[in-house]
């Protein structure tokens, strides 16, 4: 069963969170929204569940006030949502998109988007930083990897710099 947004949802929910809690919460966040892939050398990609978590718990939690937020924001940090409470609450977001009429409800989305774009930014950025080709070769050397994995590493870092050289 999914829950229905009520007005009285849209007309007691936040139209704009500050820019240092949104910035805060993309950082936060961002480390459940990226998973290690099970190859060698070491590499990381976005976690496609944990992203859609994520979005669904700020939207129904820091805009919407519907998920309680509150062990987030305790000392020690705790993301506390479920599948379950995602599958109830999924239909949220394109049930304000059908509210087309209601400034609230657009400025909610609004805002919300320039939130995504944030999380978006910040998931990249710890991305590049994970798979950095020094980073990488750190976790090769951590799980004692194999000369075979040195040269692979060896020969995608020369690949780099070629594609980096002009012509």
């Amino acid at each position: 069963m999914s829950v229905k947004l009520e007005e009285k949802h849209v007309s007691e929910a936040s139209t704009y969170l500050p820019l240092a809690l949104k910035s805060a919460l993309a950082k936060v966040l961002a480390p459940g929204c990226i998973e290690r892939q099970e190859a060698d050398p070491l590499l990381w990609q976005e976690k496609i569940i944990g992203r859609k978590l994520v979005e669904l718990y700020v939207l129904t939690g820091y805009y919407l006030k519907i998920t309680d937020v509150s062990a987030l924001e305790g000392e020690d940090p705790k993301f506390n949502f479920s599948l379950e409470q995602y599958d109830e609450l999924a239909a949220a977001y394109h049930q304000l998109e059908d509210m087309a009429g209601d400034k609230r409800a657009k400025g909610i989305l609004r805002d919300f988007l320039d939130w995504v774009e944030m999380l978006d930014m910040e998931i990249k950025n710890q991305l590049a930083a994970k798979n950095d080709i020094l980073a990488r070769l750190g976790g090769l050397l951590e799980v004692g990897a194999i000369p075979e994995a040195f040269e692979a590493l060896r020969q995608a870092a020369q690949e780099v710099k070629e594609d980096g050289e002009a012509p």
